[in-house]
């Protein structure tokens, strides 16, 4: 039966995935002389907007880089952020052209956004309607090793799946993103979970340095030694707050399992939740710190129209070399029967992370919600409860499934954050292990928007409460899986929260990466002045 469904879900999957993989990637052939000649005739209409006249003036700057509204192949993951209709599109080829732009869009006061891979939920944090997006998907997505092969540089634009292809090339890894798909940029500067955090850290712990455009054309590089304060600050709070990244130099290490990733996909029934949550629980508890080469696990619950609940436990270790066996550390795992269809296999990380992307569809409208919380089976029992009764008020709407993701965060992690300078997340090795609780929820249709995202919030709410009541809630919040109204850097804690504000305002001055600034979309840490002090007068 599960065979079935997982073949379903697959060809599904796949065609989504290449379709769109062909149309992001394919040759834009739309004429520079069509697009100057269209930008002008916009700008000079009575009832151009700013934007439009920023368009025009981009568009002779910055001849064949600038596409209006769609035009070049735009796409986006999720379908509420491809529903906006910017004014144009940018390719900037270089930290230059940023800078170039950066100008432009300030004369005309334009409001911009900053796309990477185009994984962002939010409206006007990778797209923004009537504006400018910099789109650094198609020419700041250069991978280059060095000759001692132990940092490698990467553009903003680039995809994990490339870089990991690039690197085992060469029996190399850096801490990365888990699926095939997503951006480097956005994934690092808010922090990153990659395969290896569990022992080696986020992947923003295993950036050397960051060439910066700030928000006054300023190109400077930050690193440990330069602008250290920045660079902190963007390991973990970087996304739309301080300027545009275009290049991140990691540290490369020696593949740890050349012959590949052991990783077991197991599917469960539902009755076998509560069994489940203990192993889970015992592995982040036990396992996690005693075996070197244990990467981690996350466990799913999920609701499918056709075959109604049930669990998806995946486990990765580097040193086991067999498909046929288990770890000792996930031993306890096997004592709970699985569906048909169970896997183990030996793969590369790259073929890993095309096998979840199968699960991250292009073109379905998607929320996030998020928090964490101390590990307990007991606290899970009443988490399954709650996620019970929110699928009755949503079990009309349209979806392939819904799903909570569970994942911890290991005392290692968090102790390997403070190298480097460490970074803006605020969290203390006695912290750990913590879990996050994750519900990524896609649906179809727009109708259903608003339904999901009060079901979700909720949720996520009622789940934090039974957490707080238990003792067992904690404040951070990943901000990668955060959803908009979540106000994630609170969850970094008030004396970081405060550090952060204040290296906002030295690097942003004008406030251009503020709330009520140019670029106002995402999370932000401050408010641009003008705003703050007509609220004061208001009041």
């Amino acid at each position: 039966m599960w065979g079935v469904l997982l073949r379903s879900i697959i060809l599904f999957c796949c065609f989504c995935g290449i379709f769109v993989s062909s149309q992001e990637f394919s040759p834009v052939s739309v004429p520079q002389e069509v697009v100057e000649s269209a930008a002008e005739e916009k700008a000079a209409k009575k009832d151009a907007s700013k934007c439009d006249v920023a368009c025009a003036a981009l568009a002779s700057a910055l001849p064949s880089k600038v596409f209006l509204a769609k035009e070049g192949n735009f796409q986006y993951w999720d379908s509420k952020c491809a529903d906006l209709q910017p004014a144009c599109r940018l390719e900037p080829e270089s930290a230059q052209d940023v800078a170039t732009a950066y100008g432009i869009v300030k004369e005309h006061e334009c409001q911009f956004a900053i796309k990477s891979g185009g994984h962002g939920l939010h409206p006007g944090a990778s797209n923004v309607e009537g504006g400018v997006v910099f789109d650094l998907s198609r020419s700041l997505n250069t991978i280059t090793i060095s000759a001692d092969k132990k940092t490698v540089d990467i553009g903003p634009g680039a995809r994990w799946l490339q870089v990991y292809e690039e690197l085992e090339k060469d029996e190399l890894i850096v801490l990365g993103g888990r699926v095939a798909d997503v951006g480097v940029g956005g994934l690092i500067l808010g922090g990153g979970i990659s395969f290896y955090t569990a022992k080696q850290g986020f992947a923003c712990d295993h950036v050397l340095e960051m060439e910066i455009v700030l928000p006054d054309g300023t190109i400077t590089t930050a690193s440990e030694t330069n602008h250290a304060d920045l660079f902190k600050a963007l390991k973990g709070a970087g996304q739309s707050n301080f300027g545009i990244v275009t290049r991140f130099t990691l540290e490369a290490m020696p593949n740890p399992s050349p012959k590949g990733l052991w990783w077991s996909n197991r599917f469960f029934a539902w009755d076998k939740r509560a069994a489940l949550s203990r192993a889970h629980t015992k592995y982040i508890t036990e396992g996690l710190g005693n075996d070197a080469s244990s990467l981690g696990q996350f466990q799913t619950w999920a609701q499918t129209k056709e075959y109604g609940r049930l669990i998806i436990s995946n486990l990765w270790h580097t040193s086991h070399e067999s498909p046929d066996s288990f770890p000792k550390t996930f031993e306890h795992y096997k004592e709970i029967e699985a569906w048909e269809g169970a896997t183990s296999e030996m793969l590369p990380q790259s073929n890993v992370t095309i096998k979840l992307e199968l699960s991250n569809p292009y073109g379905m409208r998607t929320s996030y919600h998020s928090f964490c919380y101390k590990p307990s089976a007991e606290l899970e029992d009443k988490f399954a409860e709650l996620f019970e009764e929110a699928l009755e008020k949503i079990k009309d709407v349209d979806t392939w499934g819904f799903v909570i993701v569970q994942q911890p965060i290991s005392r290692a992690a968090i102790a390997a954050s403070k190298k480097r300078g460490g970074n803006a997340m605020g969290l203390e090795e006695e912290d750990g292990p913590l879990v996050i609780w994750h519900i990524p929820w896609s649906w179809f249709n727009a109708k259903d928007d608003e339904l999901m995202r009060t079901v979700g919030r909720e949720l996520r709410e009622k789940s934090e409460e039974v957490a707080k009541e238990a003792g067992l809630w904690h404040r951070y919040r990943y901000t990668n899986y955060a959803e908009e109204s979540q106000e994630a850097y609170k969850g970094y804690g008030e004396e970081m929260l405060k550090w952060l504000k204040q290296v906002q305002k030295k690097y942003d001055p004008e406030g251009i990466y503020t709330k009520g600034g140019l670029n106002s979309g995402y999370f932000k840490l401050n408010e641009k002045e003008e705003v703050v002090e007509r609220i004061r007068d208001e009041l």
